[in-house]
Order: structure tokens, then sequence, then C-alpha cells
């Protein structure tokens, strides 16, 4: 598919618009890059934006999940320092509930909390600033 891409972006078109939408821009090829006349780079939400879409989502869980993770995900030191991204907040929904039901199966042992969620950010890379590697401005 990308070298198709290639042989048909090699001159400049009228007929032709491509639209390419990614967090993950450090993922493309160069060649592919250097095809695209305009870029434009959006910047992560604001906390303050951030805090009612975890809000948002939270509305979806039974009271004693809710609970939990206002105790857990609300209470992380400068959570919404860390420059979290939409996909970011929705992956963090998702994994919390996969541990939430995992917690409870495991009546336990498979514990949820504040260190599941700094190995979370570790392992997303999410940064107080910015993703390692990313190209943010």
């Amino acid at each position: 598919a990308v070298s198709f891409f290639l042989a048909q972006t090699t001159s400049s078109s009228t007929r032709l618009m491509v639209i390419l939408a990614t967090n993950r821009v450090d993922d493309l090829d160069e060649a592919v890059l250097s095809r695209m006349s305009k870029q434009l780079h959006f910047r992560n939400p604001s906390a303050e934006l951030v805090l009612p879409m975890l809000r948002d989502r939270k509305q979806s869980l039974s009271p004693e999940a809710a609970k939990r993770f206002e105790d857990v995900v609300e209470a992380w030191p400068n959570l919404l320092e860390t420059s979290l991204s939409g996909r970011d907040v929705q992956s963090l929904f998702e994994d919390f509930q996969r541990r939430w039901l995992l917690e409870r199966a495991s009546e336990g042992r498979k514990k949820l909390d504040l260190d599941w969620l700094r190995r979370w950010l570790q392992q997303s890379a999410v940064s107080p600033t910015h993703r390692k590697g990313s190209k943010r401005e």
C-alpha cells in the first residue's frame, strides 16, 4: 500500500487530496511525510478538558467501580500534568475497566491501585510534558 501511495504521489496534483491523521507521526515513513505539502499539529487537551473527559467516562461505571476510579485515577498526583491525549484517556479508561474485572475475578490478587496506575503511565510512556520520542509542539 505504501509503495502504491508513493508511486501515485510523485508529482503534485490538483485531483488528489490525501488527509492523514495520527497520534504517532514518528511511526510514519519519511517518504510519506516528504510528500505532504502541509502538516497541522494539534496539542493535547488541557487539564481543564481532560478532567471532564475522565468524569464523563466514569459515569458509565457501576457505583463501586466509579469509587475505585476516583480512588486510583483521579487521586493520582499531577495526573492532569501528564499531557494525556484523548486516546490516552480512552486507553486509560479501557485498561482500568479490564483491571477492575481482573481484580474482582482474582479475588483481589491482581490489584487495581496507585502502583498499577504508575506502571500504566510508565508503559504508556506518558510523561509530565510529552511522550518519549514524540515531536509535540
